[in-house]
């Protein structure tokens, strides 16, 4: 949480004063599901603060914005950083991420993660990228206070 409030807070001082600016994050989204502890609650925590944020600074010409994601291509390919207290199910089983190694297992955890969604397909970085900058243009000058599903249509809002 201090992560997301201070440099925010710091920063919004500044575009109250200009009387412009666009404040942007990208927050984690999905279902409840187990093993996310207090992961999904600081998502939910995190929201709340930038709706906050968007009432408070609306008025001073500073929009507030989100990405909503269940994750990114890359993120999913190069989890293994990660660490071994995290797993995945592969093949029926639960394996650390850690001890992925073969491309193929990587290969058909993407695939399952895409067809889980209604688009069949996960986002990229470069795909958050065009949104954030399309969020922070003049394009989207009306938008505050709301988030962008980049979710591929696994969380329909």
């Amino acid at each position: 949480m201090a992560a997301q409030f201070h440099p925010v807070r710091a920063a919004a001082r500044h575009m109250a004063e200009r009387g412009s600016g666009v404040v942007l994050t990208v927050i984690g989204h999905g279902p409840p599901s187990p093993e996310l502890g207090g992961t999904r609650v600081a998502w939910e925590t995190v929201e709340a603060m930038y709706r906050q944020w968007a009432c408070e600074l609306g008025s001073r010409g500073v929009r507030v914005a989100w990405l909503r994601t269940g994750g990114f291509a890359e993120s999913v390919a190069g989890a293994a950083a990660y660490g071994e207290d995290l797993k995945v199910i592969v093949e029926g089983r639960e394996v650390p991420l850690s001890s992925r190694s073969d491309e193929a297992t990587t290969e058909r955890e993407l695939d399952e993660l895409a067809r889980s969604t209604v688009l069949g397909a996960l986002p990229t970085l470069a795909d958050a990228g065009h949104a954030a900058v399309f969020l922070a243009s003049d394009r989207a000058r009306h938008v505050s206070g709301a988030a962008l599903n980049l979710t591929a249509g696994a969380v329909i809002d």
